[in-house]
């Protein structure tokens, strides 16, 4: 686990991407991008998929190295790749573009497991709709559904809003949560999901 990277070893890229630091999402970029670039271009995908598989190997990999217990058993250079590997050849497989590459081709250890890559997959698809749609919301729809989200009830909503009777905050927080369904309903990519995915 001691792999060095310019400045950064193993532990200082798991460290940053968990901190959310600057400088080591950077180096990520800069490291990795054009590999998972590489990689998308060789099978026909665009630099949107690429940029969306990079995206998607971040996610994963918090989600990763966040569970308890995690442990690093080999580079993150090795670990990063078979996670974008892997990923890629299941969107490929998703196309029907899977008779273009099999899991050899793909020339990666099996360190990652499939299935938990597509628990994580169809849980950051959901998050990612649900977010570009919340940022859309008005201040007060972002709060009051933010409070909601805490279990606060109608009492404490008045405590912390502008609003005037439990009445009235609850009727703001049924007409966010529908503006906002209405919203994610009409996504394309949620559209996509299946219906697992949507769960």
């Amino acid at each position: 686990m001691g792999e060095r990277h310019l400045n950064f070893s193993s532990d200082d890229i798991l460290n940053g991407i968990l901190n959310n630091d600057r400088k080591v999402l950077e180096y990520l970029y800069e490291t990795y991008f054009s590999k998972v670039w590489k990689l998308v271009e060789k099978y026909q995908g665009t630099k949107d998929d690429a940029w969306d598989l990079f995206q998607e190997t971040i996610l994963q990999t918090i989600d990763m190295i966040k569970k308890e217990g995690f442990e690093l058993k080999c580079s993150f250079s090795t670990f990063f790749a078979s996670i974008y590997k892997r990923l890629w050849f299941m969107e490929l497989r998703e196309r029907g573009q899977v008779f273009m590459a099999s899991l050899d081709t793909f020339d990666f250890p099996d360190i990652i497991d499939e299935e938990e890559l597509i628990i994580n997959q169809r849980e950051n698809r959901f998050a990612r709709i649900f977010a570009r749609h919340y940022r859309k919301l008005d201040f007060d729809c972002k709060k009051v559904l933010r409070l909601t989200m805490k279990n606060i009830d109608g009492k404490g909503i008045i405590e912390k809003t502008n609003f005037t009777s439990i009445a009235s905050a609850y009727n703001k927080r049924r007409k966010c949560l529908a503006r906002l369904t209405e919203m994610i309903l009409n996504d394309p990519e949620f559209n996509k999901l299946n219906d697992y995915e949507k769960l």
